[in-house]
């Protein structure tokens, strides 16, 4: 998630033994141990993103789930059926959801960030804020991302290919009890 990806499918391009099936420039399916689609089981904090009946080809679902609101993405190669169901054939990837930061040396903390980035490859805007913070055992994080992709250009030869744009907003928040501390 720190190598500054634009799309959830894109922070799996760099994992071991997971490859990606691109259908247009932003969006991509995981291929694990060369299946895809309802084979490999996509989690987001442990619950089924996809199930039995997705389609059996490669699925845009991961694209769904914005990178910036990601703390980790955990990847279980190799059937997971015994654990996760007849639909994790090819593997399990698990993304997992940032919560709220505490600071143990205060009694309340507030902090934020944020990203503007263009890509020139694929003409792609995004832009991500966040603010987090917790007042004693409760802490609360907000984040909201907002990318434009433009049409595709596929060089000299084939030129732009319309109808490959696309906006996408996200709202994320945690709110997250600490129970016991002090």
């Amino acid at each position: 998630i720190e190598r500054g990806v634009a799309t959830s499918p894109e922070a799996l391009e760099q994992t071991s033994g997971v490859y990606l099936q691109r259908t247009h420039g932003a969006g991509g399916s995981p291929i694990v141990r060369g299946l895809l689609g309802h084979h490999v089981l996509l989690l987001v904090d442990g619950i089924r993103l996809n199930n039995a009946i997705t389609r059996f080809g490669p699925n845009q679902l991961l694209n769904t789930v914005d990178p910036f609101s990601l703390a980790r993405i955990e990847v279980l190669r190799g059937p997971g059926s015994l654990l996760y169901g007849s639909d994790a054939v090819g593997g399990v990837v698990n993304l997992i959801s940032q919560t709220a930061r505490f600071d143990p040396r205060r009694a309340w903390a507030l902090g934020g960030s944020g990203v503007l980035r263009f890509d020139s490859a694929s003409a792609a805007v995004i832009s991500h804020a966040e603010v987090t913070g917790h007042v004693r055992e409760i802490g609360a994080r907000v984040g909201g991302t907002f990318r434009r992709f433009d049409d595709l250009s596929g060089g000299r030869d084939t030129g732009e290919q319309r109808f490959t744009s696309y906006m996408e907003g996200d709202i994320d928040t945690s709110l997250v009890w600490r129970g016991g501390a002090a």
